[in-house]
């Protein structure tokens, strides 16, 4: 007869578990959306800690309920900058998107957008909508599950450290300067077109600026987001590399800061 014995280590280690996976399942992509309820989060959550309990190493000796709480909030916090880490890439498409539609007078059409109530980024969506395809295609959501998995190896539980700041911010500087290199084609074509019009005006000074500028860059704008798609789609396709380096460096400098 086969006797399952669960005890007191092997429950806080799973509750430990729980918290780390709970942090990843709030901000992680995809499953971090607001529009993804709660209770699916959490039920995934319990499941992800469920499947990686065998291979957790179980919880340090129980201390007291204070000392079970603190190691909770760090797990907590670790996951929490494991998702945040992995949702960094999504700010950085979001970014370029939002300065494509700023200089190519797209910027305009999100703020009276009528259909959604608040500002939308026309270029932004776009790029999200590509590099939402490109994530799923290329397995980045098992990349997340993996990073889960890796931690628990690199950070053990019980040491769970939130003192990830030093190494998400070095991340969202470098995310920014891809931010530039993914909305550079577009700008610098409306750029250009900008330069035409000035030179235009110059050579025929009665011309209304503002009742041709806009229709001119829209149309710029869209057909150079058209035209440079392939090479956005290599830019956000090398961002999944980008983001396996994040968690990486999530890791270590949460294994640098846990207590010995």
């Amino acid at each position: 007869m086969l006797t399952l014995t669960i005890g007191s280590v092997q429950i806080d280690g799973y509750l430990l578990l729980l918290c780390r996976a709970a942090g990843v399942m709030v901000m992680a992509p995809l499953v971090g959306s607001r529009r993804v309820p709660m209770r699916l989060k959490a039920a995934l959550a319990a499941m992800v800690a469920l499947v990686l309990a065998p291979v957790s190493g179980g919880a340090p000796v129980s201390g007291s309920a204070v000392e079970m709480g603190m190691a909770a909030v760090g797990e907590l916090a670790l996951g929490i900058a494991l998702g945040f880490g992995a949702r960094l890439i999504f700010a950085a498409v979001q970014m370029a998107g939002e300065m494509a539609d700023m200089q190519s007078a797209f910027g305009f059409a999100g703020m009276v957008s009528p259909q959604t109530g608040e500002r939308a980024s026309v270029i932004g969506q776009l790029q999200m909508s590509v590099a939402w395809l490109i994530f799923l295609a290329a397995d980045g959501h098992h990349t997340v599950l993996l990073g889960l998995g890796a931690s628990l190896a690199a950070v053990p539980l019980g040491s769970g450290s939130g003192m990830c700041g030093p190494a998400l911010a070095g991340a969202a500087g470098g995310l920014i300067a891809a931010a530039v290199r993914i909305a550079a084609p577009i700008v610098g074509a409306v750029l250009l077109a900008d330069f035409a019009l000035g030179l235009l005006t110059r050579a025929a000074p009665q011309m209304n600026l503002l009742a041709i500028g806009f229709p001119v860059k829209l149309m710029v704008g869209l057909g150079a987001t058209l035209l440079a798609l392939p090479l956005l789609v290599s830019a956000e396709r090398g961002l999944l590399a980008v983001m396996e380096g994040i968690l990486g460096e999530v890791l270590l400098s949460a294994a640098q800061a846990a207590p010995r």
